[in-house]
């Protein structure tokens, strides 16, 4: 029942490239589903799945696709169609909408980027996994664990390593956005982006609540953190937010969610090399700030020099 619905999903999806399936088998299988990395082949034509797949094979399958199921729950229940709903961005129309949480604290997303007609997996993880949240890159929810920060000796002496930040690998020039807001009530709870090379290599960047405020917030690390802010913001505003990595420099923009122009916060030096970014959230002096993320993308870099 599982192969026969896969095979009519990926029919559809080959319609929309103008071929048939073949090749298409691209899924593939974190450690933490059954056991199995790339249980399906994602190299090799399988003509129709009627490859001879054994039973803990297709158990991954219907798992990555559908979840744990009840005895007797409908395989083809709200969860399939869900799986398969389009949200076409700049490259992100995702297959597999949801993360799932897999393994250890591991997130698998399927993508498909209609530009360029590719089949790529997208793929995110959890460093400090909160102990609350739901969602994806498209629209993220998480409520911080107790007193979680990022921070390295500067005037406070200690480091803290242990904020919440769901990361995706990057490599060379890029730019990160994100929409975000959160429910600022306590000293420091702070939401936004961060990129990240090494735990003493860091930016992370967004609002802040400082003394009865909400700030524009920057932190650079290099072994030491600084911090920087700037514009007083709305504790209820949402805001547009922008990391732009070209060479070794890092220029970090903000605007309004609801549009205009971008702002420029900060312009600083960072190291060159593999590194990951995706949104951030913490909580130094409590637990249970609410966070929110949508739209999360990371595409080629834009040019800022008009802006600096």
């Amino acid at each position: 029942m599982v192969e026969t619905l896969l095979v009519t999903l990926l029919d559809d999806i080959a319609e929309a490239f103008g071929g048939d399936e073949g090749g298409f088998c691209a899924f593939a299988l974190d450690e933490g589903i059954g056991g199995q990395r790339g249980a399906v082949n994602e190299d090799r034509y399988v003509p129709r799945f009627e490859a001879r797949l054994c039973k803990h094979k297709l158990d991954a399958i219907q798992y990555a696709l559908f979840g744990s199921r009840r005895r007797r729950e409908h395989l083809a229940a709200p969860a399939a169609g869900a799986l398969f709903e389009n949200d076409v961005g700049e490259c992100t129309a995702d297959i597999g909408g949801e993360f799932r949480k897999v393994g250890h604290g591991r997130l698998w997303q399927r993508a498909l980027c209609l530009k360029s007609g590719s089949v790529h997996k997208r793929r995110m993880n959890w460093l400090n996994e909160p102990p609350q949240w739901a969602g994806d890159a498209t629209a993220l929810t998480l409520t911080t664990g107790p007193e979680t920060d990022f921070w390295r000796k500067t005037h406070y002496g200690f480091i803290h390593d242990n904020g919440h930040f769901l990361d995706e690998e990057v490599k060379g020039d890029f730019t990160a956005e994100v929409i975000f807001g959160a429910d600022y009530q306590a000293l420091y709870d702070q939401a936004g982006l961060m990129l990240r090379i090494s735990p003493d290599t860091w930016i992370k960047t967004g609002v802040e609540f400082a003394h009865g405020h909400c700030m524009l917030s920057a932190v650079v690390t290099r072994d030491v953190s600084d911090w920087s802010i700037s514009s007083e913001v709305g504790v209820k505003d949402e805001l547009r937010l922008r990391m732009t990595r070209k060479g070794d420099a890092v220029c970090i923009q903000w605007a309004p969610a609801s549009g205009g122009p971008f702002g420029t916060l900060r312009l600083c030096a960072f190291p060159e090399g593999g590194a990951r970014v995706g949104p951030m959230a913490c909580s130094p002096t409590r637990a249970g700030l609410v966070a929110r993320f949508r739209d999360f993308r990371i595409g080629p870099a834009i040019d800022f020099a008009a802006s600096v």
